[in-house]
């Protein structure tokens, strides 16, 4: 492993491991930890799914508005490498999205994730001593599977988030953990919309209007939420100004 991959690794595992704060977010966490993965594991996207307590899958977060899609589609046709994965609580392997396997586990979906361009998919848990709370969606172009190292990592970020996610639900009591996992299903739709809002006035891509949203909040240390609500309530203010 060279030294600058070494550096991001610390780095990630290090901001990973950030999650005692009063103000912790969960929507901001997951795509950190989208991030993280795509960058050490020289992915093209990576997308995250939770798994609430009433069993429900919900689209968490995904690094580009094509993965985003196809997170979604596999709630949709309930098939695909992410979906299994969160049922099963098991990996999900490498997968070659042209191969005789895919198109026998997910017909409807290995054509989807194709035709988006993609190549090769595989899928982690997120999960903690049997205990499975989520998943990570590994999305790449090339024809080489992922190697057995950047599986283990790619399971060590996952195994890093369930770690978070427990530790929070475990600050907080059952009633407070539903109404978090709601937020964050709330927190999606106010960001979606405050996103395509933003795209559509600046005339940018969702990606690029997302970006900026990200980069604002963290500048400014206010919550991606939070910023979704302001744009959606005055965007005049916003769509104006500095995320203009």
């Amino acid at each position: 492993m060279g030294a600058l991959r070494e550096e991001r690794l610390a780095a990630a595992f290090i901001d990973l491991a950030d999650i005692l704060s009063e103000d912790f977010d969960i929507m901001e966490f997951l795509h950190r930890l989208a991030d993280h993965a795509v960058a050490l594991l020289e992915l093209t996207d990576c997308g995250a799914m939770l798994l609430s307590a009433q069993g429900q899958v919900v689209d968490a977060t995904a690094s580009s508005e094509s993965t985003r899609h196809l997170e979604l589609a596999q709630i949709q046709l309930r098939q695909g490498p992410c979906w299994d994965c969160i049922h099963t609580g098991a990996p999900t392997a490498d997968t070659l999205l042209d191969s005789p396997t895919a198109g026998r586990k997910w017909p409807r979906f290995a054509p989807l994730a194709l035709a988006y361009g993609f190549v090769g998919i595989a899928a982690v848990p997120m999960r903690l001593r049997g205990q499975t709370v989520g998943a990570l969606n590994l999305f790449h172009a090339h024809t080489t599977p992922m190697t057995t190292a950047d599986l283990r990592l790619g399971q060590a970020l996952a195994d890093a988030a369930a770690v978070a996610i427990l530790t929070q639900r475990s600050l907080h009591d059952q009633r407070l953990l539903s109404e978090q996992l709601q937020s964050a299903l709330d927190s999606r739709v106010v960001i979606e919309q405050a996103k395509g809002m933003l795209a559509t006035r600046a005339d940018i891509s969702l990606d690029e209007a997302f970006d900026r949203m990200r980069r604002h909040a963290r500048h400014h240390r206010q919550r991606l939420t939070q910023l979704a609500l302001h744009v959606i309530e005055d965007p005049a203010e916003h769509l104006t100004g500095p995320l203009s």
